[in-house]
């Protein structure tokens, strides 16, 4: 079949960063099964799309309002985990979109580059045996781990690994142990940027957020 004009696919999907990383599934299977599509994402995070190689461009929900009526498919991300809160949020989204979970790959992706790794090659050393954190310190209480309870984790991670360094990400306001084996890595770092700090690690220790989904697109273990 010849197709001259490829069909036109807008997904979308608004608030947090993790939210639209786990989007990235979605998109993959469209163009899986639309290999000849142009897809547009709508999203406030475009950092999570960049270098994706399936999308044609990504638009700041924050910025232009994207009209649905000029694409010839629309998936509207919004909500649908919010509305089914028994259900995974990916399984969610990929029902919304598709109809049905069980046959699917479901998997999120980040697309690093050069310049990602460059930047993680200033925190830590081929040769640095690691693990990666987040000790999120947020308004939203159910999402944060009590001091108490890291410092239990870190009692056991250093039983007899005197060597391991622990690599603090997140945002400023988030934890930090201020010792010579912890690196402060928390800040600016992009969504590829974690993902590859984050699959060089023995493991990524945190709870529900950016960073967690960030190491979903690696093999890492995650605790």
């Amino acid at each position: 079949m010849i197709i001259e004009r490829p069909t036109q696919i807008l997904v979308r999907r608004r608030a947090a960063l993790g939210d639209a990383i786990m989007s990235t599934g979605v998109v993959r299977e469209l163009k899986r099964r639309y290999p000849n599509s142009d897809i547009d994402v709508s999203t406030e995070h475009v950092d999570v799309y960049a270098n994706n190689p399936h999308v044609r461009r990504v638009l700041n929900a924050r910025v232009v309002e994207s009209n649905p009526a000029m694409y010839d498919i629309y998936i509207n991300l919004d909500d649908c985990y919010e509305h089914n809160p028994l259900n995974h949020y990916i399984d969610s989204y990929f029902y919304r979109a598709f109809g049905t979970t069980t046959t699917l790959d479901r998997s999120v992706e980040l697309f690093d580059d050069e310049h990602d790794r460059a930047i993680i090659r200033t925190l830590v050393a081929p040769s640095d045996d690691y693990i990666v954190v987040h000790m999120r310190n947020w308004y939203w209480e159910l999402k944060n781990m009590s001091l108490d309870t890291w410092f239990a984790v870190y009692e056991q991670i250093f039983a007899g690994r005197d060597n391991l360094k622990v690599v603090c990400v997140g945002g400023r306001t988030d934890h930090f142990v201020d010792l010579p084996m912890f690196v402060d890595a928390r800040g600016d770092l992009a969504p590829q940027q974690l993902k590859v700090l984050i699959a060089g690690a023995r493991c990524f220790v945190g709870t529900d957020s950016a960073p967690y989904h960030c190491a979903a697109a690696t093999d890492t273990p995650i605790v």
